[in-house]
């Protein structure tokens, strides 16, 4: 089942009855996903099979309308309903890009083809002259190349355009000798220059995989059919355009796509490929990053729920003995290099002496492969870290867990907070206090965190017995 079950009769409608039709079909898209909830995904190797790609239907408690429209499908939707051509019908290459603007620019992706990969110039070229804008477009909302945003360490799309891509006018590109006509997509991606971290890199891969959802509800009107579908998985296959290292995290690139992620600069020379393309989102326009310092009262996300699933089944991670079959397990996330939990020996062991009936482990997630990590979150109950990337892992902990932030003393972060709710999950966030030691220095960013002994027994106490009680029998 895709994001919405729309039936085949709707998909043929002209793109005018595309927001009415989501409207009139969620119901029917919630009584579905329903009742698809007992069948669970085959396991599979992420090298040898494709993504699954059902979302569940919305979660409940919404809040207000903006909840829907940050963190549910709502926010796919408005995406859908804002596609639009971006060249002219002169042109040979198609171009069409969609739009959403729930902060203060306008968040982007595009597909597009055919486009010829040049591997000796590192460029990609476009037979595209674009197109007039009208006064059609300004009532619908629809934003002027000029105008897509542009996001950190230059990234998304309008980057990726500016620094890879030629938009000729004069016939098609360029046929070059040796090249190849591809399947398939190539998704164009440029990194962040943090891939070490593991919110950064979440946050793109996510916001890839929305992008591709979105793409699974979006008319191609030239042919009759979505974008992307099913078909195209196999055949689809990361472009990674910068030349920063792999990192930790870069398998995770395949996820929706059949073929391991490939680089730009490893094309070989004197060769080039006519395919098509897809422009993702970038990732600090997910939403769930774009919140971080707004306080959201939203309840669940299907959203942040599915792209969860998603992560689980790609590494064949699978659930855990029910709780009342096994012990809690307490991770503390143990950060070696900056923002270090001061005294946390001396609190791990207290936490061990009142609760000996649960499982305390203080984990360094950074020496350990990423499949490895999830593991270890997906087995963990009440997750306890300094603020930080560690805590991403509250995306993995099984369902009605429990995070426990520690934030520097002047910090005032929500995002940690908004992925708990997000997930079903109970927070409990407590601030660090001044400690006068040489490290003091009031850089959030770097400093030792000091919490009392006390306040943090107390926090970490109320976590454990609020999970014991809900623990069967």
């Amino acid at each position: 089942m895709l994001l919405l079950n729309i039936p085949p009769l709707l998909r043929s409608q002209p793109r005018t009855l595309l927001v009415p039709v989501f409207l009139l079909c969620i119901p029917l898209y919630i009584l579905l996903a329903r009742a698809s909830n007992g069948t669970r995904s085959r396991p599979w190797s992420p090298a040898t099979q494709p993504q699954s790609t059902a979302l569940p239907a919305n979660s409940t408690r919404l809040g207000s309308p903006e909840c829907g429209d940050h963190f549910q499908a709502d926010y796919l939707r408005t995406f859908v309903s804002r596609a639009a051509p971006y060249c002219n019908a002169a042109s040979t290459s198609r171009l069409t890009c969609l739009s959403h603007k729930i902060h203060e620019k306008w968040d982007v992706l595009c597909v597009t083809g055919p486009a010829l990969l040049d591997a000796d110039k590192k460029s990609i070229e476009l037979e595209c002259t674009l197109r007039d804008w009208t006064e059609e477009d300004n009532a619908r909302e629809i934003p002027p190349f000029t105008q897509f945003g542009m996001y950190w360490y230059n990234t998304g799309p309008r980057a990726i355009f500016k620094d890879f891509v030629h938009l000729s006018d004069s016939g098609e590109p360029d046929a070059v000798p040796t090249s190849t006509q591809a399947e398939g997509f190539s998704v164009l991606v440029r990194r962040e220059d943090n891939s070490q971290n593991l919110w950064h890199t979440m946050m793109e891969i996510m916001s890839m995989t929305m992008s591709l959802d979105i793409l699974r509800e979006t008319m191609n009107l030239q042919t009759g059919r979505p974008f992307f579908t099913d078909k195209h998985v196999e055949s689809t296959q990361v472009l990674i355009l910068d030349e920063l290292p792999d990192g930790p995290y870069y398998d995770l690139w395949s996820l929706f796509a059949g073929r391991p992620p490939v680089r730009f600069s490893e094309m070989p020379s004197g060769s080039s490929t006519r395919t098509s393309l897809i422009f993702p989102l970038a990732g600090s326009s997910n939403p769930f990053w774009q919140a971080e310092w707004v306080k959201f009262n939203c309840g669940e996300s299907v959203l942040l729920k599915t792209f969860s699933r998603r992560v689980l089944e790609f590494y064949n991670i699978s659930d855990n003995l029910p709780r009342s079959e096994r012990q809690l397990v307490l991770t503390l996330i143990d950060r070696k290099e900056k923002r270090r939990l001061l005294h946390k020996a001396e609190y791990f062991d207290a936490v061990q002496a009142k609760f000996p009936d649960v499982l305390v482990q203080i984990v360094d997630f950074a020496e350990l492969a990423l499949a490895e990590q999830i593991k270890v979150a997906h087995s963990t109950d009440i997750l306890v870290g300094v603020h930080g990337a560690g805590l991403t892992h509250g995306i993995f902990l099984p369902p009605s867990s429990a995070v426990v932030e520690i934030q520097p003393p002047t910090l005032k972060h929500q995002g940690f907070d908004l992925m708990a709710q997000s997930l079903g999950h109970r927070y409990y966030g407590r601030h660090g206090s001044k400690h006068g030691s040489p490290d003091d220095n009031g850089d959030w960013q770097h400093d030792d965190v000091f919490v009392g002994r006390r306040v943090f027994l107390d926090v970490v106490s109320e976590a454990i017995t609020n999970m014991q009680e809900l623990k069967p029998g």
